[in-house]
Protein backbone atom coordinates (compact mmCIF):
# COMPACT_ATOMS: atom_id res chain seq x y z
CA UNK A 1 0.00 0.00 0.00
CA UNK A 2 1.23 3.48 -0.88
CA UNK A 3 2.60 5.67 1.91
CA UNK A 4 0.94 9.03 2.30
CA UNK A 5 2.45 12.16 3.86
CA UNK A 6 0.31 15.02 5.13
CA UNK A 7 1.99 18.43 5.32
CA UNK A 8 0.91 21.66 6.99
CA UNK A 9 2.65 25.02 7.28
CA UNK A 10 1.84 27.15 10.30
CA UNK A 11 2.44 30.51 11.91
CA UNK A 12 0.75 31.29 15.23
CA UNK A 13 -1.99 28.72 14.65
CA UNK A 14 -2.34 27.36 18.18
CA UNK A 15 -6.05 28.22 18.24
CA UNK A 16 -6.92 25.94 15.32
CA UNK A 17 -4.01 23.69 14.34
CA UNK A 18 -5.38 20.67 16.22
CA UNK A 19 -8.39 20.58 13.89
CA UNK A 20 -6.21 20.26 10.79
CA UNK A 21 -3.78 17.73 12.25
CA UNK A 22 -6.57 15.58 13.68
CA UNK A 23 -8.01 15.09 10.18
CA UNK A 24 -4.65 13.87 8.84
CA UNK A 25 -3.25 11.56 11.51
CA UNK A 26 -5.92 8.80 11.14
CA UNK A 27 -5.03 8.09 7.50
CA UNK A 28 -1.59 9.58 6.75
CA UNK A 29 1.56 7.58 7.45
CA UNK A 30 3.31 10.76 8.57
CA UNK A 31 2.24 14.31 9.32
CA UNK A 32 4.77 17.09 8.88
CA UNK A 33 4.23 20.58 10.29
CA UNK A 34 6.59 23.34 9.22
CA UNK A 35 6.39 26.11 11.79
CA UNK A 36 7.60 29.61 10.93
CA UNK A 37 8.91 30.42 14.41
CA UNK A 38 5.48 30.94 15.93
CA UNK A 39 5.15 33.05 19.06
CA UNK A 40 2.43 30.82 20.52
CA UNK A 41 2.18 27.08 21.27
CA UNK A 42 1.90 25.99 17.62
CA UNK A 43 5.01 23.79 17.62
CA UNK A 44 4.29 22.07 20.95
CA UNK A 45 0.67 21.36 19.96
CA UNK A 46 1.83 19.79 16.71
CA UNK A 47 4.32 17.59 18.54
CA UNK A 48 1.74 16.52 21.12
CA UNK A 49 -0.54 15.41 18.28
CA UNK A 50 2.19 13.24 16.76
CA UNK A 51 3.41 15.47 13.95
CA UNK A 52 7.05 15.87 13.00
CA UNK A 53 7.89 19.57 13.37
CA UNK A 54 10.46 21.54 11.41
CA UNK A 55 11.25 25.24 11.65
CA UNK A 56 11.50 27.58 8.67
CA UNK A 57 12.26 31.30 8.61
CA UNK A 58 9.47 33.70 7.78
CA UNK A 59 9.63 35.08 4.25
CA UNK A 60 7.83 38.40 4.20
CA UNK A 61 4.30 37.02 4.44
CA UNK A 62 4.79 34.55 1.59
CA UNK A 63 4.15 31.01 2.79
CA UNK A 64 5.26 29.16 -0.33
CA UNK A 65 8.98 28.73 0.50
CA UNK A 66 7.92 27.02 3.74
CA UNK A 67 5.40 24.88 1.82
CA UNK A 68 8.07 23.74 -0.64
CA UNK A 69 10.33 22.94 2.30
CA UNK A 70 7.55 20.86 3.87
CA UNK A 71 6.90 18.93 0.65
CA UNK A 72 10.61 18.20 0.30
CA UNK A 73 10.65 16.76 3.83
CA UNK A 74 7.83 14.33 3.01
CA UNK A 75 8.86 10.70 2.52
CA UNK A 76 5.56 9.29 1.23
CA UNK A 77 4.65 8.04 -2.23
CA UNK A 78 1.86 10.62 -2.17
CA UNK A 79 1.64 14.01 -0.45
CA UNK A 80 -1.44 15.81 0.79
CA UNK A 81 -1.21 19.56 1.48
CA UNK A 82 -3.53 21.02 4.09
CA UNK A 83 -3.55 24.55 5.46
CA UNK A 84 -3.87 25.22 9.18
CA UNK A 85 -7.34 26.72 8.71
CA UNK A 86 -8.66 23.69 6.81
CA UNK A 87 -10.07 20.25 7.63
CA UNK A 88 -11.19 17.23 5.62
CA UNK A 89 -14.05 14.75 6.17
CA UNK A 90 -13.39 11.01 6.64
CA UNK A 91 -15.04 10.30 3.28
CA UNK A 92 -12.30 12.18 1.44
CA UNK A 93 -9.54 10.36 3.35
CA UNK A 94 -11.14 6.98 2.56
CA UNK A 95 -11.55 7.90 -1.10
CA UNK A 96 -7.91 8.97 -1.49
CA UNK A 97 -6.67 5.83 0.26
CA UNK A 98 -8.73 3.66 -2.07
CA UNK A 99 -7.69 5.70 -5.10
CA UNK A 100 -3.97 5.11 -4.48
CA UNK A 101 -4.23 1.47 -3.42
CA UNK A 102 -3.43 0.00 -6.85
CA UNK A 103 -0.93 2.52 -8.25
CA UNK A 104 -3.41 4.39 -10.48
CA UNK A 105 -2.40 6.22 -13.70
CA UNK A 106 -2.68 9.53 -11.84
CA UNK A 107 -0.08 12.05 -10.71
CA UNK A 108 -2.17 14.91 -9.34
CA UNK A 109 -5.63 14.90 -7.76
CA UNK A 110 -7.62 18.15 -7.98
CA UNK A 111 -9.62 18.42 -4.77
CA UNK A 112 -12.65 20.74 -4.42
CA UNK A 113 -12.63 23.20 -1.54
CA UNK A 114 -15.66 24.49 0.35
CA UNK A 115 -15.28 27.95 1.87
CA UNK A 116 -17.11 28.49 5.17
CA UNK A 117 -17.19 32.18 6.00
CA UNK A 118 -18.63 33.00 9.42
CA UNK A 119 -19.94 29.45 9.51
CA UNK A 120 -21.80 29.66 6.20
CA UNK A 121 -20.87 27.57 3.18
CA UNK A 122 -20.48 30.00 0.27
CA UNK A 123 -21.62 27.95 -2.73
CA UNK A 124 -21.93 30.62 -5.42
CA UNK A 125 -19.96 33.53 -6.83
CA UNK A 126 -17.43 31.11 -8.37
CA UNK A 127 -16.58 29.78 -4.89
CA UNK A 128 -17.72 26.20 -5.47
CA UNK A 129 -16.32 23.88 -6.61
CA UNK A 130 -12.94 25.58 -6.59
CA UNK A 131 -10.52 22.70 -7.17
CA UNK A 132 -6.92 22.71 -5.98
CA UNK A 133 -3.90 20.48 -6.64
CA UNK A 134 -3.47 19.21 -3.08
CA UNK A 135 -2.87 15.45 -3.45
CA UNK A 136 0.00 14.39 -5.67
CA UNK A 137 3.03 12.25 -6.30
CA UNK A 138 6.28 14.04 -5.35
CA UNK A 139 7.67 15.97 -8.29
CA UNK A 140 4.29 16.44 -9.98
CA UNK A 141 3.71 20.08 -9.04
CA UNK A 142 5.14 23.44 -9.96
CA UNK A 143 5.46 25.47 -6.76
CA UNK A 144 6.20 29.19 -7.04
CA UNK A 145 5.88 32.26 -4.81
CA UNK A 146 2.96 33.76 -6.78
CA UNK A 147 0.19 34.40 -4.31
CA UNK A 148 -3.00 32.38 -4.99
CA UNK A 149 -1.30 30.75 -7.99
CA UNK A 150 1.63 29.09 -6.29
CA UNK A 151 0.63 25.42 -6.74
CA UNK A 152 -0.10 24.07 -10.22
CA UNK A 153 0.30 20.65 -11.85
CA UNK A 154 3.49 20.30 -13.85
CA UNK A 155 3.14 20.02 -17.65
CA UNK A 156 2.42 16.49 -18.81
CA UNK A 157 1.18 15.22 -15.46
CA UNK A 158 -1.83 12.91 -15.32
CA UNK A 159 -4.64 14.66 -13.48
CA UNK A 160 -7.77 13.41 -11.79
CA UNK A 161 -10.60 15.75 -10.85
CA UNK A 162 -12.76 14.82 -7.86
CA UNK A 163 -16.52 15.30 -8.06
CA UNK A 164 -18.14 18.43 -6.65
CA UNK A 165 -19.20 16.63 -3.50
CA UNK A 166 -18.76 18.19 -0.02
CA UNK A 167 -17.85 14.72 1.23
CA UNK A 168 -14.83 14.79 -1.12
CA UNK A 169 -13.82 18.37 -0.36
CA UNK A 170 -11.40 20.31 1.78
CA UNK A 171 -13.33 22.48 4.22
CA UNK A 172 -11.79 25.95 4.55
CA UNK A 173 -12.46 28.28 7.50
CA UNK A 174 -10.88 31.61 6.42
CA UNK A 175 -10.80 33.84 9.50
CA UNK A 176 -13.03 34.12 12.51
CA UNK A 177 -14.82 37.32 11.41
CA UNK A 178 -14.87 40.00 8.72
CA UNK A 179 -12.12 41.96 10.50
CA UNK A 180 -9.84 38.92 10.14
CA UNK A 181 -10.69 38.76 6.44
CA UNK A 182 -9.95 42.47 5.94
CA UNK A 183 -6.56 42.10 7.66
CA UNK A 184 -5.80 39.15 5.41
CA UNK A 185 -6.83 41.18 2.35
CA UNK A 186 -4.47 43.98 3.38
CA UNK A 187 -1.57 41.55 3.83
CA UNK A 188 -2.16 39.64 0.60
CA UNK A 189 -2.66 42.75 -1.54
CA UNK A 190 0.70 44.09 -0.31
CA UNK A 191 2.38 40.94 -1.56
CA UNK A 192 0.43 40.72 -4.82
CA UNK A 193 1.08 44.38 -5.68
CA UNK A 194 4.83 43.96 -5.12
CA UNK A 195 4.89 40.82 -7.25
CA UNK A 196 2.94 42.53 -10.04
CA UNK A 197 5.25 45.52 -9.96
CA UNK A 198 8.32 43.29 -10.13
CA UNK A 199 6.84 41.53 -13.18
CA UNK A 200 6.46 44.86 -15.02
CA UNK A 201 2.74 45.52 -14.53
CA UNK A 202 1.74 49.16 -14.01
CA UNK A 203 -1.40 51.10 -13.07
CA UNK A 204 -1.59 54.65 -14.43
CA UNK A 205 -4.97 55.96 -13.33
CA UNK A 206 -8.68 55.39 -12.63
CA UNK A 207 -9.32 53.67 -15.96
CA UNK A 208 -6.93 50.93 -14.84
CA UNK A 209 -8.81 50.55 -11.54
CA UNK A 210 -12.56 50.75 -11.79
CA UNK A 211 -13.80 49.18 -15.07
CA UNK A 212 -12.14 45.85 -14.27
CA UNK A 213 -13.44 46.02 -10.68
CA UNK A 214 -17.01 46.53 -11.89
CA UNK A 215 -16.69 43.60 -14.30
CA UNK A 216 -15.24 41.42 -11.55
CA UNK A 217 -18.11 42.23 -9.18
CA UNK A 218 -20.54 41.34 -11.97
CA UNK A 219 -18.84 37.99 -12.51
CA UNK A 220 -18.91 37.21 -8.79
CA UNK A 221 -22.31 38.48 -7.75
CA UNK A 222 -24.47 38.44 -10.89
CA UNK A 223 -23.09 35.91 -13.37
CA UNK A 224 -21.73 33.72 -10.56
CA UNK A 225 -25.05 34.07 -8.69
CA UNK A 226 -23.38 35.20 -5.48
CA UNK A 227 -26.71 36.78 -4.54
CA UNK A 228 -28.00 33.28 -3.79
CA UNK A 229 -25.78 33.22 -0.70
CA UNK A 230 -27.72 36.12 0.79
CA UNK A 231 -26.03 38.83 2.83
CA UNK A 232 -22.77 36.88 3.10
CA UNK A 233 -22.77 36.40 -0.67
CA UNK A 234 -22.89 40.17 -1.12
CA UNK A 235 -20.21 40.70 1.56
CA UNK A 236 -17.90 38.17 -0.10
CA UNK A 237 -18.40 39.71 -3.56
CA UNK A 238 -17.67 43.20 -2.22
CA UNK A 239 -14.63 41.98 -0.27
CA UNK A 240 -13.16 40.21 -3.29
CA UNK A 241 -13.82 43.19 -5.53
CA UNK A 242 -12.16 45.42 -2.93
CA UNK A 243 -9.21 43.02 -3.04
CA UNK A 244 -8.80 43.69 -6.77
CA UNK A 245 -9.16 47.46 -6.37
CA UNK A 246 -6.76 47.62 -3.41
CA UNK A 247 -4.14 45.56 -5.23
CA UNK A 248 -4.31 47.91 -8.22
CA UNK A 249 -4.26 51.00 -5.98
CA UNK A 250 -1.15 49.72 -4.18
CA UNK A 251 0.42 48.96 -7.53
CA UNK A 252 -0.31 52.58 -8.55
CA UNK A 253 1.24 53.81 -5.30
CA UNK A 254 4.45 51.78 -5.38
CA UNK A 255 6.53 53.84 -7.85
CA UNK A 256 5.24 57.08 -6.31
CA UNK A 257 5.88 56.49 -2.61
CA UNK A 258 9.26 58.24 -2.43
CA UNK A 259 8.24 61.24 -4.54
CA UNK A 260 4.97 61.67 -2.64
CA UNK A 261 6.80 61.49 0.68
CA UNK A 262 9.18 64.21 -0.54
CA UNK A 263 6.23 66.37 -1.64
CA UNK A 264 4.52 65.99 1.74
CA UNK A 265 7.72 66.91 3.54
CA UNK A 266 8.14 70.00 1.35
CA UNK A 267 4.60 71.19 2.10
CA UNK A 268 5.07 70.66 5.82
CA UNK A 269 8.39 72.52 5.77
CA UNK A 270 6.78 75.44 3.91
CA UNK A 271 3.94 75.57 6.40
CA UNK A 272 6.36 75.49 9.31
CA UNK A 273 8.44 78.26 7.73
CA UNK A 274 5.43 80.59 7.76
CA UNK A 275 5.46 80.48 11.53
CA UNK A 276 8.94 81.99 11.48
CA UNK A 277 11.95 80.92 13.42
CA UNK A 278 10.06 81.36 16.70
CA UNK A 279 6.48 80.09 16.43
CA UNK A 280 5.55 81.85 19.71
CA UNK A 281 6.14 85.26 18.15
CA UNK A 282 4.06 84.60 15.03
CA UNK A 283 0.63 83.75 16.39
CA UNK A 284 -1.10 82.42 19.50
CA UNK A 285 -0.62 78.71 19.96
CA UNK A 286 -4.38 78.22 19.81
CA UNK A 287 -4.89 80.18 16.59
CA UNK A 288 -6.00 78.12 13.60
CA UNK A 289 -3.92 78.25 10.41
CA UNK A 290 -4.71 81.13 8.09
CA UNK A 291 -6.37 80.42 4.77
CA UNK A 292 -3.01 80.98 3.09
CA UNK A 293 -1.27 78.50 5.40
CA UNK A 294 -3.98 75.93 4.94
CA UNK A 295 -3.51 76.04 1.18
CA UNK A 296 0.28 75.65 0.67
CA UNK A 297 1.78 76.51 -2.65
Amino acid sequence: MARISGVIIALNEAHQLHYAISTLTPWCDEVIVVDQHSEDETASIAEELGATVYQHDRTGGIADPARRFAVNKATGDWVFILDADEMIPPTLATHLRELTADDPPIDVVLVPRANLILGRWIRHGNNWPSRHARFFRPGSLLMTDRIHKSITPAPGTRRHKLAADPGLAIWHFPGGNLSDLVRKVDRYTDIEARQAYASGRRVNGPLDLFPEAIKYFGRQYVKGRGYRDGTMGLAVAITRTFYRVLTAAKLYELPRVKSRAAEVKLVRERLLKRWGDDPRSSAPATAPPTREAADPE
